[in-house]
């Protein structure tokens, strides 16, 4: 599925890149993580979101950076979700942990 889900996140099509984004978060292999940072910067603000969840899904540092540089983007929402998933991150997804 991986090699399949790869190719597809970099499809003309609008809708066959988000569901590839969201399906490669789902995956979680890290070998997605380059694949899906290409798309921070994707016209469809759809597929730019789903990129960034899927990113924050994978975790690990690489994504983490990639996830900072979403935080600085001029687009609201990729920068609020970029925001959001980066402290799910910080937080080792426990909604009850606070870091000081």
């Amino acid at each position: 599925w991986l090699e399949i889900l790869l190719k597809e996140v970099e499809n003309a099509d609008t809708e066959t890149r988000y569901e590839a984004c969201q399906a490669l978060g789902e995956i979680g292999e890290t070998e997605a993580i380059p694949y899906l940072a290409r798309h921070i910067q994707d016209p469809d603000t759809e597929v730019l979101l789903a990129a960034i969840a899927a990113l924050g899904k994978i975790g690990g540092e690489e994504a983490r950076r990639f996830l900072k540089k979403c935080a600085s983007l001029e687009n609201d929402a990729a920068r609020e979700a970029a925001e959001a998933a980066l402290e799910e991150l910080d937080s080792d997804g426990n909604p009850f942990s606070l870091r000081f």
